[in-house]
């Protein structure tokens, strides 16, 4: 096994990716050495911030040689496919935004290909490394719970896209949207406490422009113990921005509450 550092390149620079390449370049085993993305002053400013590395407007250019070992993707889904597959056939890791994908079927060629592959693959799920969600699952396998009888998870927001969530595709119905942006992440929490889930029933609600994303959304996802999860989402109401997920068991309630 190799110790030598990961060299990392990024693609796509918007918020989350500028904080992710600035996660990375803290980090002297995940060097930052190639960045990319179609606004040249952007990838020009944030790469003269990281030492002047290479940069270019053309993530294919950095696929080219021996630049990166892993590749984060962090353009809009409708791209994760198509770019995932090329750095695949590149011979590069992958670290890709959620969603993964737009569609079961494109996501599942996308793991497949990995595997075949040989490549290490992961989706930024960042939540699952936070204190307060290892707490909640070691809780629940430790049996506070008692039988679990729901889980509820609730999506408030004032305004969406959000005031630092600006961009052309997240307020789309097809890219974008609360329950693709942030559900994934209490998702993940309900499918590694509780178990996978195996039937959904789900309405949603949407504004009279067709190229907007929802506005509402409720659902039932029953989980293969039985159990159902009650989702509830509601966008642009005057109240605070609540992000909450509560299982309910015979013996105690445990809550995530943002």
């Amino acid at each position: 096994m190799s110790n030598a550092p990961v060299r990392v390149g990024l693609i796509g620079l918007g918020a989350i990716g500028h904080r992710i390449a600035k996660s990375f370049a803290a980090n002297r085993e995940t060097p930052v050495t190639y960045l990319c993305d179609r606004d040249a002053a952007l990838a020009e400013r944030i790469a003269g911030e990281l030492g002047g590395i290479a940069w270019s407007t053309e993530y294919k250019a950095m696929l080219e040689g021996d630049h990166v070992d892993l590749v984060y993707i962090g353009v809009p889904p409708r791209f994760h496919r198509d770019i995932a597959l090329d750095v695949i056939n590149a011979g590069k890791h992958i670290f890709c935004e959620k969603p993964l994908a737009l569609t079961l079927p494109e996501a599942a060629e996308m793991a497949a290909a990995a595997a075949k592959a040989g490549i290490v693959h992961a989706v930024n799920l960042p939540l699952n490394f936070d204190p307060g969600i290892r707490i909640f699952g070691e809780q629940v396998a430790a049996g506070y719970l008692g039988d679990l009888r729901r889980v509820d998870l609730d999506l408030l927001f004032p305004q969406w896209p959000r005031a630092w969530q600006q961009n052309p595709w997240i307020g789309g119905r097809e890219q974008g949207g609360a329950i693709r942006e942030v559900s994934p992440h209490l998702f993940h929490v309900i499918l590694r406490a509780f178990g996978p889930v195996v039937r959904v029933q789900a309405h949603m609600e949407y504004p009279a422009d067709p190229a907007a994303c929802e506005t509402g959304a409720a659902g039932l996802l029953e989980l293969a113990s039985g159990q159902l999860v009650a989702v509830s989402l509601l966008c642009n109401v005057p109240r605070p921005e609540t992000v909450s997920l509560t299982a309910y068991g015979t013996e105690g309630t445990l809550g995530l509450q943002r």
